[in-house]
């Protein structure tokens, strides 16, 4: 947390905001927030100050900055104006470290592309089904394999499970449900699934179960 007067002028710093600038707090007291910071470090966080200064109102903020000491960091929280007499007597800024998240979550949308990719390359038919929501993701790839453009089908389970053929359906879905209780690393099983055409044909499926512990 750091604290700022009338002028913008930074009199207050904790040791949590000591920690993530990178540099002792003496650095810090007495630096006006707009001018006194190099381009790195203000350029995206200082349109958030002016707006939380100009609306009065709380505003909630995430951006990359440059820390005092030089480091690349993604940081959130919030703006809350001081006010005194309905007028700007200062700022109360949170401030939280989220680099580690935030490089996750690159590294993830960079995981998914590089396997949206092999799975168009080869030809590979992919869908992913939430278990919090039940929604599933259907690859284009998956649609074109049972004959059926990205439009016509929907993000529902039951688009796949209405059609799987009667006499595989039970046992294909027991399948499923063990490789979920059970935690396995993985499942396969071979299925008639029912073409756009109206034939059925056998489809080969592999599956993993990702969980958030």
């Amino acid at each position: 947390i750091w604290v700022t007067d009338a002028s913008d002028t930074i009199f207050y710093v904790n040791k949590g905001m000591e920690k993530i600038a990178g540099v002792p707090r003496a650095m810090i007291y007495g630096k006006n927030v707009i001018r006194d910071f190099s381009p790195g470090t203000i350029r995206e966080f200082s349109k958030f100050y002016l707006k939380a200064k100009q609306e009065k109102q709380p505003t909630w903020y995430e951006v990359l900055v440059e820390t005092q000491a030089g480091k690349q960091s993604w940081q959130n929280g919030w703006l809350i104006p001081r006010l005194q007499d309905s007028k700007f007597h200062g700022m109360v800024c949170t401030i939280r470290d989220i680099t580690g998240r935030k490089q996750a979550e690159i590294n993830l949308q960079d995981s998914m592309l590089k396997l949206r990719e092999a799975v168009k390359v080869g030809k590979v038919g992919l869908w992913n089904w939430n278990l919090i929501d039940n929604s599933v993701d259907y690859s284009p790839e998956w649609k074109k394999q049972i004959g059926y453009e990205e439009h016509e089908i929907s993000n529902t389970l039951n688009e796949w499970k209405a059609r799987v053929h009667p006499d595989d359906v039970d046992r294909v879905i027991h399948e499923i449900r063990e490789c979920i209780n059970y935690r396995k690393k993985e499942y396969q099983t071979s299925y008639r699934f029912h073409h756009k055409t109206g034939y059925f044909i056998w489809m080969l499926a592999t599956g993993s179960v990702y969980t958030d512990e």
